[in-house]
């Protein structure tokens, strides 16, 4: 009988352990003591004028994927590491889903060089600005794929 408890009373710590060291766990205490600011309080704060729409909707496309509020995040935040982007779905199919949801949304493609760049909040800002910014600035052919005829 005393071998039943002590073996549920390890059982209990082994879960609760682990639970610990979950990735959602991790975020909540990643971000626990942080203030909550808005979406503009944060845009605002951390970006500079010209990359503020491209923070706010990245904020924005993010918050479904993360097992935590985007209101006590930090652009320096590793987006697997400390904001558990990858703790949804198994096998970092929400990585994936987010970075499409941002190839669709920004109307830019990545490669493999700013996948593996994209490590935090900031990091991925910075990256589709820089393309948008390319895209934006390159000039337009006449008949370019990319045309649309009326």
């Amino acid at each position: 009988m005393i071998w039943t408890g002590i073996g549920i009373f390890c059982f209990i710590i082994l879960v609760a352990v682990g639970l610990m060291q979950s990735a959602c766990f991790r975020a909540f205490r990643h971000v626990a003591q942080r203030p909550k600011l808005t979406g503009s309080e944060f845009v605002g704060k951390f970006f500079p004028v010209e990359q503020r729409d491209v923070a706010g909707k990245v904020l924005e496309l993010l918050e479904p994927y993360l097992p935590i509020s985007t209101a006590r995040i930090h652009p320096s935040d590793r987006l697997i590491d400390n904001l558990g982007l990858s703790a949804r779905l198994s096998c970092g199919l929400d990585v994936v889903a987010f970075v499409q949801d941002l190839e669709n949304e920004f109307k830019v493609e990545f490669t493999e060089e700013d996948y593996l760049k994209m490590q935090t909040f900031r990091d991925a800002v910075e990256i589709i600005s820089k393309k948008t910014q390319k895209r934006d600035s390159s000039p337009r052919r006449f008949g370019a794929q990319n045309d649309i005829l009326s």
